[in-house]
């Protein structure tokens, strides 16, 4: 009787290293050697090999029971960075000695034992530990790339940004810089509003001191300096300049680097049993801008709009008087420290603020690094949303994005996604990111022997793969990737703060004028969106799982599905407009061409989440029917709302806009967001 078992892992070292070793054995894997004959399985075994390239073969069989035979292969499968190993054991049972009832047995006995050896020849091979903590030399590719850019000060701000990071996954959480007190420190200056970060909160800042507003924005660095670059689309830009941001002609003049014709997604195949399915998604992310230059003209419109910058200032503590609804914010700028007096603190410190890691800890994280560089050979008519090129590498699906700039420059990132804390598959690490982007590149992109690194980009972007707003401290306001309020499957972070820059700013707005600056109503004022918050499931099946190939198998389902659903219902799921009904599709249709999608969803997300899904999709759903009934309110009735249920329903009717939920434009959007001039 033929009985066979399959087994796949990673192993962190080149094929050949592993061939080389592998082949020395006396005997095989299986078993060991004891008085010159191959034990295993109470067995005595003579072992022969029929190596080949890539593929270690060993055929055993019983000295005792010549009719029992087994042969295990080893396929080695070079994935740049490590190797992927498919084994397969098959053991042929002499009939006299086997019956069928013991089929099933028997085979998940092979698998056990398979999987337990690879598993021990694993974590036995020697580890290839760095032998400094020194940067030049525990990531040499990284540092020679840096000092060739001119760029040493960032790596250290990455170093910086690394360890902060993975303190609070270690669970040191720092201690929340908060305090409610009705003894409030004395100020020394006063602002209506102050800017904890100078990034996308500049945009946010300036919106805002035309608004008539004294503003403050600081940073610990420099106000307005870029550390990435963005990719985005035409309609979303028309989104900017309906704020009066930014005019068409300075946006062509001054900022947009390159408009391209088409995207693509396209996942790794080799190996998997779905085959590859390439999406083209033009109008979605078709547009790349230079952000130095955008965050320097904010900077420019800031300032002439009234508005006073602070760089090298770092934030300190916050206190908030619940009664008098007053707000103080301890900052040290240099050597000098500073109490400012402001009626609201806007937390843009990214996804390490010290406010949000303490109070609202993140659920899922996408450690993004790369560079801006000449010489990659790139069809400049092309942008790259989602490619993969391997299987899974380190344990992680390593994901590949690229898009043209100016002068035939390409921006090139490399991301993955995991869970954070203890339930994360990988301690995560821009600066091993870095390394292994730089050893990786030539695997994404063939480069010229001119090619020059000019930049890098990096970040950590953040989700927290909820469906529920989180509630924001009282007297702050968390903008931007503090929020973490970006699709926790595209993290389109940017994209986000843009389509919704506009909502924000006239909420805030509103509730600055009525004093509707409670906790409650302040988590009103975000770039929340139901649609995508149920988008966590999709992000779950972006990280490891099981087979090195699972993530790109699957992949290539979804891509297949979304396909067959057409353009608009795939363009909407990227630009963050999905549908219930767009959702109900996608998941039937999934269903239709993979049945298999229900045991995968089981064993990636386990009964817990699966329940947890269950609940976010009933509350997706009324969510929907909110939407449905809430926007067709008539006219007469929503005059007549007190004002705080009015700045409720404008907060959710912007909601409905930003994710193309509005069915028509009836007569009473006259009372909607922008146009609305009751509650002021």
């Amino acid at each position: 009787m033929h009985v066979y078992a399959q087994y796949d892992l990673e192993w962190a070292a080149a094929p050949a290293t592993i061939y080389a070793r592998l082949a020395e054995l006396s005997g095989w894997l299986l078993g060991s050697e004891v008085a010159g004959r191959w034990q295993w399985a109470d067995q005595a075994w003579q072992i022969t090999t029929k190596h080949q390239p890539q593929r270690l073969h060993w055929h055993a069989q019983s000295i005792n029971q010549p009719s029992l035979k087994a042969d295990l292969v080893l396929e080695l499968l070079d994935s740049v960075s490590s190797t992927h190993i498919r084994a397969t054991l098959h053991v042929e049972w002499p009939k006299t000695a086997f019956k069928l009832w013991h089929y099933w047995q028997r085979r998940r006995w092979l698998h056990n034992e398979l999987a337990a050896v690879l598993q021990r020849w694993r974590e036995a091979w020697p580890a290839q530990a760095r032998a400094s903590n020194q940067l030049a030399e525990s990531h040499p590719r990284t540092w020679q790339a840096f000092e060739a850019m001119n760029a040493l000060d960032q790596l250290q701000r990455i170093q910086a940004l690394d360890q902060r990071w993975q303190q609070f996954e270690q669970g040191q959480l720092p201690k929340l810089p908060y305090s409610q007190t009705n003894q409030l420190p004395t100020a020394d200056t006063a602002f209506d509003l102050v800017y904890a970060g100078g990034g996308l909160g500049l945009l946010h800042a300036t919106l805002m001191a035309r608004k008539g507003l004294r503003v403050l924005v600081f940073d610990r660095h420099e106000v307005g300096c870029a550390h990435r670059e963005w990719n985005i689309s035409q309609a979303e830009l028309e989104r900017l300049v309906a704020t009066g941001f930014i005019s068409w002609e300075t946006l062509e003049r001054e900022i947009i680097m390159a408009r391209y014709n088409d995207g693509v997604v396209r996942f790794h195949a080799a190996g998997s049993a779905v085959a590859p399915a390439e999406l083209r998604l033009p109008k979605v992310l078709d547009i790349a801008l230079d952000a130095g230059a955008l965050l320097r003209y904010a900077r420019q419109q800031f300032l002439a709009a009234g508005g006073t910058v602070w760089d090298a200032t770092s934030f300190e503590h916050v206190y908030h008087d619940p009664q008098r609804q007053q707000t103080i914010v301890a900052v040290r700028k240099v050597d000098q420290a500073h109490v400012i007096a402001t009626r609201l603190l806007i937390d843009a410190m990214g996804a390490i603020s010290p406010l949000t890691l303490a109070t609202q800890p993140f659920a899922g994280i996408c450690p993004t690094v790369g560079t801006v560089l000449s010489g990659a050979d790139h069809d400049q008519s092309l942008g790259d949303i989602l490619i993969s090129v391997a299987d899974t590498q380190a344990d992680r699906q390593l994901i590949w994005e690229g898009f043209p700039g100016r002068d035939h420059e390409l921006t090139v990132y490399v991301f993955y996604y995991d869970r954070v804390g203890a339930k994360a598959q990988y301690q995560h690490s821009l600066l091993d990111l870095f390394e292994d982007y730089f050893e990786l590149l030539p695997s994404y992109k063939q480069l010229q022997p001119n090619a020059k690194h000019l930049r890098p980009v990096f970040g950590y972007i953040p989700a927290r793969h909820a469906l529920s707003k989180p509630k924001p401290l009282a007297g702050v306001l968390a903008l931007g990737d503090a929020s973490a309020q970006q699709s926790p499957l595209t993290f389109c972070g940017f994209g986000s703060f843009v389509r919704n820059l506009e909502r924000t700013t006239d909420l805030l707005e509103q509730a600055l004028e009525q004093q509707l600056t409670t906790p409650n109503h302040l988590s009103a004022i975000s770039a929340y969106q139901s649609n995508v918050s149920m988008n966590w499931v999709f992000s779950r099946f972006m990280t490891p799982w099981g087979r090195p190939q699972d993530v790109n198998e699957l992949q290539n389902v979804f891509a297949h599905v979304l396909n067959n659903l057409g353009y608009e219902l795939a363009r909407r799921f990227f630009q963050d407009q999905m549908t219930w009904l767009d959702y109900y599709r996608l998941l039937l249709g999934t269903l239709a061409y993979y049945p298999r999608i229900m045991q995968v969803a089981w064993q990636v997300l386990g009964w817990r989440d699966w329940l947890r899904w269950i609940g976010d999709w009933l509350r997706f759903s009324r969510a929907a029917l909110i939407a449905k009934i809430g926007q067709h309110m008539p006219a007469w009735l929503i005059a007549r709302l007190p004002k705080p249920w009015l700045f409720q329903y404008n907060a959710a009717y912007a909601e409905w806009q930003a994710m193309g939920w509005l069915d028509s434009s009836p007569n009473h959007q006259s009372q909607a967001l922008g146009a609305n001039t009751e509650i002021k």
